[in-house]
């Protein structure tokens, strides 16, 4: 919580799953304090039980959904532009606390250049729709 917590310009997500209160509040906070936090978020999951996008998009935080027929399955985010959290787990409480899980974050610079890459292609594609 402390990586997402921590930014101060920009965050940029992308997330299969999103259950967690606690990381959610913590993209709300950080929108309410004037960071521009954008999501993508797997279409399917976007409305799985317990996903807590609706709440995101409620708060005014930018998020978009893949109008495609596979998952987008990514669990990256972007703070501030040279940082990189990256892993396996989906963020939800089982994927933070309970599944045996990586998690890696980084400065490195061509990781965080090819993400940010990556992300801005996403956010971009005329495939994926504002999330409503």
């Amino acid at each position: 919580m402390d990586t997402l917590g921590g930014c101060r310009k920009s965050l940029d997500v992308c997330i299969h799953l999103l259950t967690s209160i606690e990381i959610a509040s913590c993209l709300i906070d950080a929108h309410n304090r004037g960071v521009m936090v954008r999501v993508v978020c797997d279409n399917e999951m976007s409305t799985n039980k317990g996903s807590q996008i609706r709440n995101l998009s409620a708060a005014g935080i930018s998020v978009k959904i893949p109008l495609l027929n596979y998952h987008m399955h990514s669990k990256i985010a972007i703070i501030d532009g040279w940082k990189v959290m990256t892993g396996s787990a989906n963020w939800t409480v089982q994927g933070i606390d309970g599944n045996w899980d990586n998690l890696l974050v980084t400065s490195q610079p061509d990781i965080v250049r090819e993400s940010v890459v990556a992300f801005d292609l996403m956010w971009n594609n005329p495939k994926i729709q504002m999330f409503s």
